[in-house]
């Protein structure tokens, strides 16, 4: 069955009830039933995933299917190794309404300006087309360089845009952590995700070497190229500091495996750790956000000054030149 991608804000209230439910003591196959139930707008989707899971299908791949979240789908393909489930649904949808509301909010930011920006367009398109002929003026060459400079901005943007979306999330991903600017706010990102899926793996009384087994399966995500170096480096005898040397692994938390604690010490230091990474990375992208606004409104004054530049030079030359 063919089905539309699901909005966010649907898969993370889907993913925090389905953690809510488990942890409560509902059996996975019970709690989608509960989902099923809350959601019935995407009652067909639910019973595609209810129907994959009878099949023997995990949860990972039924979610998949219907088009969720990466993000979300990658942790549950970790969960199913270790198990903690409920866990998992929690810190993937933690994770992805900070990007959610994230993208919210630049919405909300860019809205107001780039409908300004629109506005001056149209503006000097009028300028130039039919005002400074009345006043006897050319048309303005410089508003002609800019109007076309901003439509091949827009197209080129666009391009990139669309590249982008082609790429591939691996791709992508490993493009992000190598772009100046936007590589502190990726390393962040995964930083958060490998420390998440750790305490997640420790709760489960599973060792880090079972965690980096599966993480090397993670195609997608550049966690996978951080789980096959630790074991090439282990296999060929190197030690464990120096395999966890990765700039994914937040160097607090390799710190912590090499001291040797007791496990559950260990993995409450991880999920303390995560809450950390979660909380940076959100900080982050709020400081990002707060430069958008002031840009746009610069770019909006140089527009204005300029169009004020191009309609009272020729009203000068008109009344016989400045004095």
């Amino acid at each position: 069955m063919k089905t539309k991608r699901l909005p966010l804000a649907v898969q993370l209230a889907v993913c925090e009830q389905l953690s809510q439910l488990l942890s409560a003591g509902f059996s996975l196959r019970a709690s989608l039933q509960v989902v099923t139930l809350n959601f019935a707008a995407q009652a067909a989707v639910w019973q595609a995933v209810d129907q994959r899971l009878s099949g023997g299908s995990g949860l990972a791949a039924g979610l998949a299917a219907v088009h969720f979240h990466p993000q979300i789908v990658a942790a549950l393909t970790l969960a199913e190794r270790h198990g903690q489930l409920a866990l998992a649904l929690q810190d993937a949808a933690a994770l992805v309404r900070v990007q959610t509301e994230s993208r919210k909010k630049l919405r909300q930011l860019m809205m107001y300006p780039l409908l300004l920006l629109a506005l001056l367009a149209v503006i000097q398109t009028v300028l130039m087309l039919g005002v400074l002929p009345m006043l006897g003026g050319a048309r303005s060459r410089f508003v002609q360089r800019e109007l076309f400079g901003a439509a091949v901005l827009a197209g080129l943007g666009l391009a990139l845009w669309q590249w982008l979306r082609r790429l591939g999330g691996a791709r992508r991903a490993h493009l992000l952590l190598k772009l100046p600017g936007v590589r502190q706010l990726a390393t962040n990102y995964y930083q958060y995700q490998f420390v998440s899926g750790l305490a997640q793996s420790l709760a489960a009384g599973l060792p880090l070497a079972s965690y980096v087994a599966t993480l090397a399966t993670l195609d997608a995500s550049p966690l996978a190229g951080v789980g096959r170096s630790i074991q090439q480096q282990l296999a060929a005898g190197g030690e464990l500091g120096a395999a966890l040397a990765q700039p994914l692994i937040f160097p607090p938390a390799r710190a912590l495996l090499l001291l040797g604690q007791p496990g559950p010490l260990v993995q409450a230091g991880m999920a303390l750790f995560a809450r950390q990474l979660l909380k940076q990375f959100e900080d982050r992208v709020e400081r990002w956000l707060a430069v958008v606004q002031p840009v746009m409104f610069i770019l909006i004054g140089v527009q204005i000054v300029l169009m004020y530049r191009e309609l009272l030079l020729p009203l000068y030359d008109n009344i016989g030149g400045l004095p």
